[in-house]
């Protein structure tokens, strides 16, 4: 991930098989919202209780970001950005809080 790019929680919903996220992402004075989709399965498969479903949401943002999406697109899936890569999984767990 570029060192200019935060990511930040804006929004949080429950949806009805999941959460859908409004996330604000880029440099500051100059970031954007993504909307990133978050289900149940894919909430225990990445984040395994030890983290919150937004600090998992955070880290699939972040990691997208580390493999080589400089511009996240307006709206994505976690589980499509997993099937992407094939290193997603443990680059999210790598930004998750210890």
């Amino acid at each position: 991930m570029s060192a200019h790019q935060e990511v930040s929680v804006e929004r949080e919903t429950e949806a009805r098989s999941g959460w859908v996220f409004t996330l604000r992402v880029g440099a500051a004075g100059a970031s954007r919202p993504v909307t990133l989709r978050l289900s149940w399965a894919d909430y225990d498969r990445f984040g395994g209780g030890r983290a919150s479903p937004a600090e998992v949401a955070r880290a699939a943002a972040r990691a997208a970001l580390d493999l080589g999406d400089d511009e996240l697109p307006d709206a994505m899936d976690a589980a499509t950005l997993a099937r992407r890569w094939p290193r997603f999984s443990d680059r999210l767990r790598n930004h998750l809080p210890r």
